[in-house]
């Protein structure tokens, strides 16, 4: 994300459905759409900050906003939570245990996969171990 754009969260949630410039401001509808996302991920009332006022984790939740909409299958997510702080990982992984989609992930955090898969994957040029985070991550990663 570009943070040198001049719109605020609400309008870069709500941009690629609108069909008048965003310079005219959000309608009621629109607004409440990007309250909707945000609420998603614990970010209501962001919808009137700049983008440029957003920290880190704070962006990194405003996209994951961005790609709940609408709520695809698979949500394919590469090292989503690299650099968030305390707060925002844990808002992360609570919005992603909330989600009612498959979520694809790749992650080199190992506390993390316990925390939030289902199933994991342990690959080192082929796969070592794959299953349950228990299982494939038990007894560290020797094979």
């Amino acid at each position: 994300m570009d943070r040198t754009l001049p719109l605020t969260v609400g309008e870069f949630l709500v941009l690629r459905r609108r069909r008048r410039p965003v310079c005219f401001g959000l309608s009621p509808a629109a607004r409440a759409q990007a309250e909707e996302l945000l609420a998603r991920v614990s970010l209501q009332g962001f919808s009137d900050r700049p983008l440029s006022a957003l920290s880190g984790g704070e962006q990194q939740r405003v996209l994951l906003a961005n790609a709940l909409d609408p709520l695809p299958e698979l949500l394919l997510l590469d090292e989503p939570a690299s650099g968030l702080d305390e707060p925002s990982l844990e808002a992360f992984e609570t919005t992603l245990l909330a989600l009612k989609t498959t979520v694809f992930m790749v992650s080199h955090d190992l506390e993390q996969a316990r925390r939030v898969a289902d199933q994991v994957t342990v690959l080192d040029r082929s796969v070592r171990k794959s299953g349950p985070p228990a299982k494939a991550l038990e007894h560290g990663l020797r094979t």
